[in-house]
């Protein structure tokens, strides 16, 4: 190899290194509901930390710009109405994420595939959760027959291992995703 071709093989090899970007653009829209504040939360081990905000512009539409974010993925979430889309952003990354109406139950996001997969996986468990609560409610009622508390404890059951073996199923097929470990977790 002649010396100018390595120079020049050196050079892209540095622009190349050099064109990562430690910077992050999340946007998108919220439509169905009055204008608010939106947050966006750095989540790590130890604890949640709010890292930005903004107030819904007239038409749902927002925008958080993140400077020195890393590399590899970190998990954030956007929260809206006390409720809490996760996403795993890395530097370079132009995420998008829309929603109507119900915020957990109705989104969807765009520009990262991890942040992809948790949607998958997020909308499943939410829903899991969600008949939990309901089954868990109708247990709570007075004047049930022990038949009928029989009945729903066993639905409550049966709907809980679906929720675990679900679970289990995306962390089998992503295995080698981020999105698993955050699935893990849950």
């Amino acid at each position: 190899m002649s010396r100018e071709t390595f120079v020049v093989l050196c050079a892209a090899a540095a622009a190349m290194c050099g064109c990562q970007s430690s910077k992050v653009k999340i946007s998108g829209r919220i439509v169905g509901t009055e204008p608010r504040n939106i947050y966006l939360e750095e989540v790590t081990p130890l604890r949640q930390t709010i890292v930005d905000s903004t107030v819904l512009a007239a038409d749902g539409s927002y925008l958080f710009r993140l400077r020195d974010i890393a590399a590899s993925p970190s998990l954030y979430n956007v929260v809206y109405d006390n409720e809490r889309i996760p996403l795993l952003v890395e530097g370079g990354d132009r995420v998008t994420v829309n929603s109507a109406g119900s915020v957990v139950r109705n989104y969807t996001v765009e520009g990262n595939e991890e942040s992809s997969l948790l949607r998958e996986f997020n909308l499943a468990y939410v829903e899991g959760a969600e008949k939990l609560n309901d089954i868990a409610a109708a247990y709570a009622r007075n004047g049930q027959s022990e038949e009928e508390l029989k009945r729903l404890a066993k639905a409550y059951s049966d709907e809980y291992l679906r929720i675990k073996r679900a679970q289990l199923a995306f962390i089998v097929e992503h295995k080698a995703s981020i999105a698993a470990v955050y699935a893990l977790s849950q």
